[in-house]
């Protein structure tokens, strides 16, 4: 017959709930581990995109478009020879080529030449303006201070010379590659699946890891308006638990965003569970042995 101690009694009851507690304590810390760490991941991508990608490539576009070379050729083109004419155009697209080749978001490069009607390319050359770039520039005088743009879903980085009028006069844009801030997203490392995308102007995702992504970005709706620029908010969406990490460039006019789903959280508590259970076992047979040896002792 096993004598029942009051202080033993005790300690077998502490030894069953010992594993739950210390499962749900796991998971709230590694919880918190997890969504911080995923948050840190989005600051450092959009540091890494804004001020070592873009930075640089808006710094080159600047350089180029208050340059001398590019007032001349634009509005002196008809007194030049035909040599003059080949050996600037050849100059500035290299230059062109040059700032397409410093970084790898960069797709296209060109310059828009308004006083000529012409477009300058650093893959195609020289070329007549169309329509489509004439709305183009056309459009750049509804947000002149900004430095990105978006256009029939593609992204550029665009700086510009203006007149009098405020008028685009000359005007550098080279294409931002959706394919490659897509790679990038998927590459994100936040220890936990995620689904991530940048969304530009508040409604126009620019890439995603996923279309999981979209998805869940389009079911929050109404709850997207409400999030604050950075940091995390915990949201229901389609009757699952989510956390929405953010953060946000002024600049870019983008934000990058991160649905974390609540349950996957607790994954990695889960898989101790086995080894607290085992261990519990364990730490209860010593203690009826010790209660056991202890009865002899008494009697």
């Amino acid at each position: 017959m096993l004598i029942e101690y009051p202080g033993i009694s005790f300690c077998t009851r502490g030894l069953r709930i010992a594993p739950i507690r210390t499962a749900g304590e796991l998971s709230a810390v590694h919880g918190l581990s997890v969504i911080r760490s995923s948050e840190s991941a989005l600051e450092t991508f959009l540091y890494c995109f804004f001020m070592e990608k873009l930075e640089r490539l808006f710094s080159l576009e600047t350089e180029l478009i208050n340059d001398s070379a590019v007032g001349s050729l634009a509005t002196r083109y008809d007194y030049f020879s035909i040599y003059e004419k080949g050996s600037r155009i050849n100059t500035l697209r290299d230059r062109l080529s040059g700032i397409c080749k410093s970084s790898a978001y960069a797709v296209t490069t060109s310059i828009y030449l308004r006083p000529m009607q012409m477009k300058l390319n650093d893959a195609s050359g020289l070329d007549l303006m169309t329509s489509e770039d004439e709305s183009f520039i056309a459009e750049l005088k509804r947000n002149p201070r900004s430095a990105m743009r978006m256009d029939e879903d593609a992204l550029y980085s665009v700086v510009c010379i203006r007149d009098t009028m405020n008028e685009p006069y000359y005007t550098l844009a080279t294409e931002i590659s959706r394919k490659k801030l897509r790679e990038d997203l998927l590459n994100l490392e936040s220890g936990v699946p995620a689904d991530c995308l940048i969304v530009f102007d508040g409604d126009n995702v620019l890439a995603s890891s996923s279309e999981r992504a979209r998805t869940l970005w389009k079911q929050a709706g109404s709850q997207m308006e409400s999030l604050p620029s950075r940091g995390i908010r915990r949201a229901s969406i389609g009757g699952e638990a989510y956390y929405i990490i953010s953060a946000y460039s002024p600049f870019l006019r983008a934000r990058i965003q991160s649905f974390v789903q609540e349950k996957s959280l607790t994954s990695v508590a889960s898989k101790y569970i086995p080894y607290l259970m085992g261990l519990t076992i364990a730490a209860f047979f010593l203690v009826v042995v010790l209660c056991n040896g202890t009865r002899v002792m008494i009697h």
